[in-house]
This record gives C-alpha cells, structure tokens and sequence, in this order.
C-alpha cells in the first residue's frame, strides 16, 4: 500500500499537493550518503525536501530524498520577451 492512499483510507487526509525545496550536497558533506549509494570518490547529490499538503492546505507530513546526479539529466528552456 502507497503512503498516499495509507493517509488517505486510515487517517482520512488525502495528499493533494506538496512542496519540493531543491539544493544539491554531496556526500563529503553527509558522510551516510557514501555508504547508502557506496561511494568510492566525492558524489554530488541532488536534495529534496519535501512538504505534503491536504485538500486543506494542511502539511501531512515531510521527506527527504537524495539522488544520484549521474540518474538524472535537466533540461530547461527560458523564452525572454523584450
């Protein structure tokens, strides 16, 4: 069972939203992320703080995720209007 639908069915509070705050660190900085993706040199990491929010814009509860940069790729595309 998701957490989603765990909060939905058993505490009636249904995650509509969240919040992600995006920072990167690396796992000099937090040593536990060398052993967690085993290391062998200094990795950068990509760290989201999470927030989940109700349909009354309540916080339901918080997470923290980090990933591996060499499993993502950004791309992004800005339009200047002058």
């Amino acid at each position: 069972m998701s957490i989603y639908k765990y909060f939905s069915e058993f505490l009636k509070r249904t995650i509509i939203w969240d919040k992600v705050e995006l920072s990167t660190i690396t796992n000099q900085e937090l040593s536990s992320l060398t052993d967690y993706f085993k290391c062998e040199q200094i990795t950068s990491f990509l760290n989201c703080d999470i927030i989940n929010f109700d349909n009354n814009d309540e916080p339901v509860f918080y997470a923290n995720e980090y990933v591996d940069t060499k499993f993502i790729h950004y791309q992004l595309i800005r339009q200047k209007k002058y």
